[in-house]
């Protein structure tokens, strides 16, 4: 950048601030306006910019077809609305608009890239219409919720899986799986044809979440940390869902150096069978936690600390002894129903007895602090409701950026990608930059504007008028 200009627009700028300096008493109104005038040139600025950009294109002749038209457009960027025109292009089939192309920007969008972007970073924290406010704040311009929405959307299609060339070798892989209930909400018309159509719309959905990772460590401040970790997350189908950590953990781990997968859930069946899907000798792990939650409901407070104890010692066949004691003496006492619990919890023991053994000897957790601080801070909140394929895109880019990962961006295309072949001059239309009638086409005025030569327009004039002449 030439620093000569630079300084140019600083000193026309710095003059202007100076003015409303001038003419407001109150340096925080003096400070919002300078501010609102800065944004102002840029919107402007920005438009102009974009406007002879296209005018370079059609100068150096880098695009294939001939020019049908010219159309403008505005946008909402970072610092307001900008609007600018460019050319639209015939091909072989149809017509198409090289400055958006080139630009990625998306057909009948709003919102600019980097708009969608901050969008999107602010909706992984704040609920929809904090963002929309928090965004009028920073540009000036007001969006809509479902505009959050679909930005959210938008993103999440752009996150591309890539297979990494350089796999880790590692001998032993952990992973921890649970899920997380939040309320649906449906449309109107959904409902009413669900009615008709006799069709029940579930009002819950189950997030599944899983994380694998290498192992853990301490942190300077003394705290447990996860090495290298990588959350996964699904709706609906749970074999789908275990598909997709299976090939996720086959691009980046190297399996034929894996040996082992400590694989933590909490009995849970739909979760459980993951360990068919994951790499290695897989190790099925009982969470403590879950394991004494069962042991204090079904063994009651008086003789749940001794089992506790007992299996915190991993002395599995001294709690089965213990229980079946304490089941004798009540059976002797008529007292049936906690004997009927404690064989209860017998047949648990003994039903998970490997599980809960590998799960005292390594404790890694199941997912609880990571459906808290992933999905539940963000999704199942008092009063929030979610639609099911807004749904998926925010927990895919939940999951996303907790793995240290960044939020992906609409990257512009390379000029060269357009030269197909040389630009040629319309025949048909005059030169874009002779002044010249544009006729509004019903609908988007910022996408259907026509573009007629004189010959065009006086054609139909003399249609119109043989047609109003009996009038």
């Amino acid at each position: 950048m030439n620093t000569t200009r630079f300084e140019g627009a600083v000193e026309c700028v710095a003059d202007l601030c100076l003015e409303l300096l001038e003419q407001s008493e109150d340096f925080i109104e003096a400070e919002q306006s300078s501010l609102r005038l800065v944004k102002d040139i840029l919107c402007r600025a920005l438009g102009l910019a974009l406007t002879r950009f296209d005018n370079d294109l059609y100068t150096a002749k880098s695009i294939s077809g001939t020019v049908k038209g010219r159309e403008t457009r505005t946008i909402i960027s970072l610092c307001g609305e900008v609007t600018f025109s460019r050319r639209r292009y015939r091909k072989a089939q149809g017509s198409y608009l090289p400055l958006d192309e080139i630009l990625a920007l998306a057909p009948r969008a709003r919102l600019s890239p980097a708009a969608i972007f901050e969008v999107t970073t602010l909706a992984l924290d704040l609920s929809y219409q904090k963002s929309a406010n928090t965004f009028e704040r920073h540009s000036g311009v007001r969006i809509s919720k479902p505009s959050v929405g679909e930005a959210i959307v938008t993103t999440a299609n752009n996150l591309k899986l890539q297979n990494n060339s350089d796999k880790k070798s590692i001998s032993a892989l952990m992973c921890e799986a649970d899920g997380v209930w939040v309320s649906l909400q449906h449309t109107k018309c959904r409902r009413v044809q669900a009615v008709q159509d006799n069709v029940h719309l579930p009002r819950h959905a189950e997030i599944s979440l899983a994380v694998d990772y290498s192992g853990k460590q301490k942190d300077r401040w003394g705290k447990t940390t996860r090495i290298d970790p990588y959350y996964h997350v699904g709706i609906g189908d749970k074999i789908s869902f275990w598909e997709s950590v299976a090939q996720s953990i086959d691009r980046r781990y190297d399996n034929t150096s894996l040996q082992h997968t400590l694989f933590a859930t909490d009995g849970e069946a739909c979760y459980v069978a993951g360990k068919d899907y994951l790499p290695g000798k897989v190790i099925h792990l009982y969470d403590r936690y879950h394991l004494f939650q069962i042991v204090r409901r079904f063994a009651g407070p008086d003789i749940s600390p001794e089992i506790i104890a007992l299996l915190s010692a991993r002395r599995l066949d001294g709690a089965l002894l213990h229980l079946s004691g304490y089941r004798d003496v009540f059976r002797q006492d008529k007292d049936f129903k906690s004997a009927k619990e404690l064989q209860k919890l017998m047949k648990f023991l003994v039903k998970w007895e490997k599980s809960i053994l590998a799960g005292l000897v390594y404790s890694l957790g199941t997912c609880e602090g990571s459906n808290a601080h992933v999905i539940a801070a963000r999704c199942k909140r008092l009063g929030r409701s979610w639609g099911m394929r807004r749904l998926g895109a925010l927990c895919l880019l939940l999951a996303h950026t907790h793995s240290g990962k960044a939020l992906p961006k609409a990257r512009r295309k390379t000029r060269l990608l357009l030269q197909t072949e040389p630009a040629r001059k319309s025949s048909a239309l005059p030169p874009i930059d002779n002044d010249a009638r544009k006729y509004e086409v019903d609908g988007n005025h910022y996408y259907h504007q026509v573009r007629f030569s004189d010959e065009q327009i006086a054609s139909k004039v003399h249609s119109w008028k043989n047609e109003w002449k009996y009038i």
